[in-house]
Parts: structure tokens; C-alpha cells; sequence
């Protein structure tokens, strides 16, 4: 008999992902588009921010960079994502958090930034989980604010970073000289590192990377040891051209089905890109600007097999947990679902910069300002 709490859960986590996918897209089947201050349905304007450059969507907050490289964020600051600064309350409205700024992920309850001397900072949740070589409280927040491994300001993690990415529970950074390294949980080996060993700090994976990306979706807090279901998994790609995946693959998105296989160049062959997503799908970006997907098909336990091109024209996609996005070469924004709109619908023009969180997105536009639409009961949507 199945365990019935377990039961239970997973089908409320299924009905929660089908409404938040339902109306996330319903407002481009109306022509009226509403909202109420915890859902917005349609694209809003975050308030008093300008001149912005990039943007990163966590699950429950978001931060963006300026032109001067200062780093701003909003959304819940429960577990010190966004500042150190007591009470850990919401906030609805851009908070700066830090000057120097080129690079920003925004992940579940924490945040890292890499700043102009290529220094990676990090703060908020810990669990093992934010790379500061400690386990840490499994909770970052007032009551525990004294324990040496709660990082409520940003802590220095490594040094000569220029990328980074981020997953609930595991994370991967690329050195200036090309160099991967990652941490965090590792129950199915998606450190890449060839163990389902855990590692607190940075641990060398490999050399020549061009380009790689974290994802995978756990349902719960996102400590090195609570994953009550799901996984996360890692993609690279190398200099030579070859697409490694590590980790979780339940629904195929670390492609273990066809990387190794004999027609593998049909497939993947000619990437400049990949992208993996946080509900168990992994894209990737053709030199040609095609994207194509595979792994697990939003809002179902259906597979993506072999990999569907999903756009043409395409410069750069974020692939959430249930839905995507890209940016053509126009600057025109497009996003789809599988369910209710397997075919992109066009959200926007002029945007430079886009990242999707768990239930919003927020993408910024070519005059440097940011929209963002979905969830807002977090005030991830920087609007009150």
C-alpha cells in the first residue's frame, strides 16, 4: 500500500503546478486581463526601477542588476535572500543589496552574485547547500541568527568566477579559465562529478566549458539532505562540442538515452547553448538559433523523447518548472506550455534580459525597465 501522506502530497503538488499553469496562461485567451495583489495575469511594471541590465527570477524573489552595477532585489526574505537586515519580512518594493554587481542567479531562499573582481558571493539559505564549505542551519532566519554558518549577508565563496547557475539544491560556477566547479547535494550524481558524494564548498569537475546549467525540482525546502522527491541534474557543454548530463533522469533530462547514442549527432550536434530547467527538462540552443527540448513534459509524467524543436530565430530561453520562454533575435518575448499553449504566443517586445522563477517570470526591457507577471504572494513581482 502506498504510503498515504506521500500520496497525497504529490497530488497536491500536481494540482497546484496544473493551476498555476492554467492561469499564468489564461489571460491570453481573454481579451480583459485581471489581476488581484496576490496573482498578476498579465506582464507589470516593477516599481521604481529603471536602467536595468539583467534580471534573475528565484522561486519566491527576484533581483536584478543597474547600469551602475548595483544589485537590487524584492520578494520574501525569510531566510536572509535578500538582506541580513532584521525583521526577515517581505519585501514588495526593490531593495538595494549590493554594489559592484556583473552576474546574479536567484535560487530557493538564497542568492549569489559574482561581483567586477570576479569574487562569488552568496547568502541566505545554508543546509549545506550555499557553498560555504559548512552544513550550517538547516533555516537561516532571526531565531538562529547566531549560529556561525547562517549567512544573512553575503559571504565570499570563490574567487575568479564569471558565471554561475543555480538550482534548488545544488549549484555550479565557471572560472575564468573555463573551468567548472560545483556543490551542493549529489544524491544522483548531478555534481557531474562521478559520486553521489555531497560537497559544501566548490569541487572541481572539469576543464573547457563553454557553456552549463543547473536544475531540477525538489518540492521542499532545498537542504543538502531533505529531497522527498525529485532530483536535480547538470548539463555542460565543451569546448569540442560534446553535451554531458549528470543526475536525476526519471523523465530522460540528463538525455542519457541518446548523448551516448550511435546517431547522437542527429540530435546534438552544432549547441551553443544549454539550459536546464527546474521541473525535469533540459533545452538546448543550436548554433542555427533553433531550440529544441526533451526530458519531462510540463504539467505531466510524459517524456520529451527524442528531443522536439520548440522556436526558431532564437538568442537565449529559460526553461522554468512549468513553462519556457525565449527571446528571438527581434527582441520579441515568447513562452509556452505543453497543455494549454504547446505552440509560443508572443508576450512582448524589446526585451534583453529574461528569468523565470517558480510561479512568475520577470524579463527587462530595452529601455531598462522590468515587467514581471504570475505569482505575487511573495511580492516576487516587485509590486504592492
Amino acid at each position: 500500500m502506498k504510503n498515504w501522506k506521500i500520496f497525497y502530497a504529490l497530488d497536491f503538488y500536481n494540482l497546484r503546478i496544473y493551476l498555476s499553469v492554467f492561469l499564468l496562461f489564461l489571460a491570453y485567451s481573454c481579451e480583459k486581463k485581471d489581476h488581484t495583489n496576490d496573482y498578476y495575469s498579465s506582464p507589470v511594471e516593477v516599481e521604481g526601477l529603471d536602467e536595468v541590465i539583467s534580471v534573475s527570477s528565484g522561486e519566491y524573489h527576484t533581483c536584478a542588476i543597474k547600469k551602475d552595477s548595483s544589485l537590487w532585489c524584492w520578494g520574501t526574505n525569510y531566510e536572509g535572500a535578500i538582506s541580513g537586515n532584521l525583521p526577515l519580512n517581505e519585501k514588495f518594493l526593490p531593495t538595494k543589496v549590493m554594489d559592484d554587481v556583473i552576474y546574479v542567479s536567484a535560487s530557493f531562499q538564497r542568492t549569489c552574485a559574482i561581483k567586477k573582481d570576479s569574487s562569488l558571493w552568496c547568502w541566505g539559505l545554508n543546509g549545506g547547500v550555499l557553498g560555504d564549505g559548512g552544513m550550517g542551519t538547516h533555516s537561516c532566519d532571526e531565531y538562529n541568527k547566531e549560529n556561525k554558518n547562517c549567512n544573512l549577508n553575503p559571504t565570499n565563496i570563490a574567487d575568479e568566477v564569471k558565471s554561475l547557475s543555480l538550482a534548488q539544491s545544488h549549484g555550479c560556477i565557471l572560472k575564468n579559465d573555463n573551468s567548472l566547479w560545483c556543490w551542493g547535494n549529489n544524491k544522483f550524481g548531478e555534481l557531474c562529478d562521478g559520486t553521489n558524494i555531497p560537497k559544501t564548498s566548490p569541487s572541481f569537475i572539469t576543464s573547457e566549458v563553454v557553456s552549463f546549467a543547473c536544475g531540477g525540482y525538489y518540492g521542499a525546502i532545498g537542504g543538502i539532505i531533505s529531497f522527498p522527491y525529485g532530483g536535480g541534474h547538470t548539463c555542460y557543454l565543451k569546448k569540442d562540442g560534446n553535451l554531458t548530463c549528470c543526475g536525476w533522469d526519471k523523465y530522460n533530462q540528463t538525455a542519457t538515452s541518446f548523448i551516448n547514442y550511435e546517431v547522437r549527432e542527429s540530435f546534438a550536434s552544432n549547441i551553443l547553448n544549454v539550459y536546464a530547467g527546474d521541473g525535469y527538462q533540459t533545452c538546448f540552443l543550436k548554433k542555427d538559433n533553433s531550440l529544441w527540448c526533451f526530458g519531462r513534459e510540463f504539467g505531466s509524467d510524459e517524456m520529451i523523447y527524442p528531443p522536439r524543436k520548440i522556436l526558431d530565430d532564437v538568442i537565449f530561453a529559460d526553461i522554468g518548472n512549468t513553462f519556457g520562454c525565449a527571446i528571438k533575435q527581434d527582441g520579441s518575448l515568447w513562452c509556452w506550455n505543453s497543455i494549454y499553449y504547446p505552440s509560443p504566443i508572443k508576450i512582448d517586445d524589446d526585451v534583453v534580459s529574461l528569468s523565470l522563477g517558480l510561479y512568475h517570470f520577470c524579463y527587462v526591457r530595452k529601455n531598462g525597465k522590468v515587467f514581471c507577471q504570475g505569482s505575487n504572494f511573495h511580492g516576487q513581482l516587485g509590486t504592492r
